[in-house]
């Protein structure tokens, strides 16, 4: 019997190191968040801008979130160089972490194979380990790492009683603030629902809140010590939380989110399972009686903080005037721990737990393939000036930026791309100087008509060297 689990942890391993690393570079660097977030990483390393975040050689006013995973990403790139791996090793890495943590949860709980069922489960769907999570260098990765470590010190205080607990969890919830800022306070309110629900609020009194209150602001202070003057803390939560909950115009919603969110979300982001959930649910809550089905609330705390976390969550962003699917995922393992505790609870005959196994192989393989066959899409300038940029003796690029994607591919040929805002601003170029120009008409008359060398065009740049006007063949 331990040969066979000995075999089975193996098998484990190897799922989520290949669901987790292989062809984790493979992938076009996403517009946006990802893209961004390079950028500030290399800005980070090349100027030496540790204290906030710089983009296009200025502070970024757009990107507010305090530096932790930028560090992440800094230090990766240092590592590993500049390419799409070393950009995305970082969430890859938490969500290893996340994983573990959730197999702790479980086996605290409910034994090895129910954590194994909710392991197999998040890896066969998008919501932990695909896009912006897992797969993508952007912050949701970090954040469910240290939302999940909070959750799992959370739980084992309030079965254990030990302060330590409680301080641990509060150490990994200001790492969450220091990873996302206020989107570290996602699963509170299915914290504070669990406490009601359990009864669990005489184990906490004044001293012991503050204390912990204390502990957790010590380190966002340590952070807005040193953080510079093109930062406003105050617009971190005016843009995370205020705008988001109020403004219908604010970003663009990758789809409607009054009401329906949580439905559309789970769908997306659990797929088939979804079904089976709800199905499932149905069931315990119409006819748990014919089902000889019984929730035993007390007996189940893991239970009963699953349902409070994605439940409220699901029920905020609901409210919310704008969203995207991938705020959800914080709340992803415990809608999976909600699932495999209703198969254990309601699947007693062998032909449903077949069922669950050629569904859960089918998920997993169409994950699988997914992971090996990703699309490519990398940007005509990086695929065929890329080698240029990268044997320039310096990189000036002129413009307002079309693409932070491309900006990122250009930042991986020389991180030291310095930003002009026309032509005429250029310093005196040398021999072997590249220059990047976004097209538009001024630019246009300037290069047709004067001493440059195109190496490079398309319906959005120029790749330049001062020399005989030619058009690349």
């Amino acid at each position: 019997m331990r040969h066979y689990r000995i075999v089975g942890r193996i098998a484990l391993l190897t799922l989520v190191l290949f669901f987790l690393f292989f062809r984790l570079g493979a992938p076009a660097i996403l517009e946006w968040d990802e893209s961004r977030n390079g950028i500030n990483a290399v800005e980070m390393l090349e100027h030496g801008h540790w204290r906030g975040l710089w983009f296009a050689n200025a502070p970024d006013n757009w990107n507010n979130k305090p530096p932790l995973f930028i560090w992440a990403l800094a230090g990766s790139f240092h590592l590993l160089g500049y390419n799409n791996f070393a950009l995305r090793f970082p969430s890859a890495l938490a969500t290893l972490g996340s994983l573990l943590f959730v197999l702790l949860l479980c086996l605290r709980y409910y034994g090895e194979r129910f954590a194994w069922l909710v392991c197999l489960v998040l890896l066969s769907v998008e919501g932990i380990a695909g896009n912006h999570t897992g797969r993508t260098g952007d912050f949701d990765a970090q954040l469910i790492f240290f939302l999940l470590a909070n959750s799992y010190f959370f739980l084992q205080y309030f079965s254990k009683g030990k302060e330590r607990d409680l301080t641990l969890s509060t150490l990994f919830l200001a790492g969450a603030f220091m990873t996302k800022g206020p989107a570290m306070a996602v699963l509170l309110p299915g914290q504070v629902l669990f406490l009601f629900i359990a009864k669990n609020w005489n184990r906490l009194n004044g001293r012991l809140l503050i204390r912990q209150l204390f502990l957790f602001l010590l380190i966002p202070a340590i952070w807005l010590l040193f953080i510079n003057e093109d930062q406003a803390p105050l617009r971190l939560f005016q843009t995370d939380v205020l705008n988001r909950f109020t403004d219908a115009g604010f970003e663009t919603p990758e789809s409607p989110s009054r009401f329906s969110f949580l439905f559309i979300v789970l769908d997306a982001y659990f797929n088939v399972w979804n079904y089976i959930l709800f199905l499932l649910l149905g069931l315990a809550l119409l006819i748990p009686k014919r089902l000889d089905f019984r929730w035993n609330w007390k007996e189940n705390p893991l239970l009963v903080y699953s349902f409070a976390c994605w439940l409220s969550l699901g029920a905020g962003l609901s409210l919310a005037a704008t969203t995207h699917r991938w705020y959800f995922s914080p709340a992803i393992p415990f809608v999976a721990i909600s699932l495999v505790f209703l198969i254990h609870k309601l699947a007693r005959r062998s032909w449903v737990w077949g069922l669950f196994g050629v569904l859960l192989l089918f998920t997993l393989g169409r994950r699988a393939w997914e992971i090996a066959h990703p699309p490519l899409r990398v940007p005509g300038i990086a695929e065929k000036a890329g080698a240029i940029l990268e044997d320039a003796a310096e990189v000036y690029y002129v413009g307002p930026y079309h693409s932070q994607q491309v900006l990122l591919y250009i930042y991986f040929s020389h991180p030291g791309t310095l930003f002009f805002p026309s032509l005429q601003d250029l310093p005196l170029l040398k021999k072997g100087d590249m220059v990047v120009a976004l097209r538009d008409d001024q630019s246009a008359a300037r290069i047709y008509g004067g001493d440059w060398k195109i190496h490079y065009e398309d319906a959005h740049y120029w790749v330049l060297e001062q020399g005989e006007t030619k058009k690349p063949d």
